[in-house]
């Protein structure tokens, strides 16, 4: 679902008349360019997969609003999962490499998350850790290293279930990293245990691994820094204070205390980032990730 803000009605016309005119569907402003055509091959590339189908559609409207259109396609359509971009973009490495897109489009990430009628993602996008001139290569034939960061709790399952369904592509090698805990509610831990053995019954080969860490933030960012993996999936979900993490890093609320450290600019972060809320209404077990946005 290509976001356009609307600015004027001319402008507006203009836009939807040269996107019919060129068949795939025209992004908005943030993508400067020849990004436009990439993402359009890649949205064409990735329906040709042959296990997914792709659906294009357009919202134009004002930002103040953006996140009503977008919760009514996902209810429309049935959605499991809405997948929004980090309103930070990177375009290389360091600070100076990222540019904000402002606190407007932060505002509807936010508003997506308190109305949406499914769970969401949002991703820090940095690409996959490969150089320039490899970047198109890799994109397209390099299997993805992805680590899902398991602690416990709904949004981490929801993590789980994403990392299932990745396990069973060609083009994904799934790594999974759970982090123990000493103190938790009983009842969620039992959730826990059942939705790990469900993943590590999941089609294709996983990697699983247990760490005993004190604190949770160092370890983050030893992963973040390794370039062992390409993305790294993580839920929301508030963590007990034994792990230390809490209170700590909360500059933007809607990542939650693990993707805000995965998200720091300055702390030599190398892999993308997917930080998952559950929707909290929603039953655990109809989460089926059929459908996503």
């Amino acid at each position: 679902m290509h976001l356009v803000e609307l600015t004027d009605r001319s402008s507006s016309i203009l836009m939807v008349q040269r996107a019919r005119k060129n068949v795939f569907p025209f992004v908005n402003h943030l993508c400067r360019g020849t990004k436009h055509n990439q993402i359009a091959a890649a949205f064409e590339a990735y329906g040709q997969l042959g296990r997914v189908t792709i659906h294009h559609s357009t919202a134009i409207s004002a930002l103040s609003t953006m996140h009503e259109d977008i919760c009514h396609v996902a209810e429309d359509r049935r959605v499991e999962m809405i997948i929004l971009p980090f309103h930070k973009q990177w375009r290389g490495e360091g600070v100076e490499a990222i540019e904000n897109l402002g606190h407007c489009w932060r505002e509807v990430n936010q508003s997506v998350l308190k109305s949406a009628p499914c769970s969401v993602a949002v991703l820090i996008d940095r690409g996959f850790n490969c150089p320039s001139e490899q970047a198109a290569e890799a994109t397209t034939r390099m299997p993805k290293r992805v680590c899902i960061l398991f602690v416990g709790g709904p949004d981490d399952r929801v993590a789980l279930k994403l990392g299932g369904r990745m396990a069973g592509q060609q083009l994904a090698h799934v790594t999974l990293v759970r982090f123990l805990q000493r103190d938790g509610n009983r009842s969620e831990k039992e959730l826990d245990e059942h939705a790990l053995a469900e993943f590590k019954r999941s089609d294709g080969s996983v990697q699983y691994k247990e760490k005993a860490v004190s604190n949770v933030a160092e370890e983050l960012l030893r992963i973040g820094e390794s370039r062992e993996y390409d993305i790294l999936v993580v839920g929301k979900g508030h963590l007990p204070s034994s792990m230390g993490l809490t209170g700590n890093n909360t500059e933007s609320e809607e990542l939650g205390a693990m993707g805000n450290i995965l998200s720091s600019a300055n702390l030599g972060i190398f892999p993308s980032t997917l930080v998952i809320q559950r929707r909290k209404e929603t039953d655990e077990n109809e989460c089926t990730f059929s459908k996503m946005t």
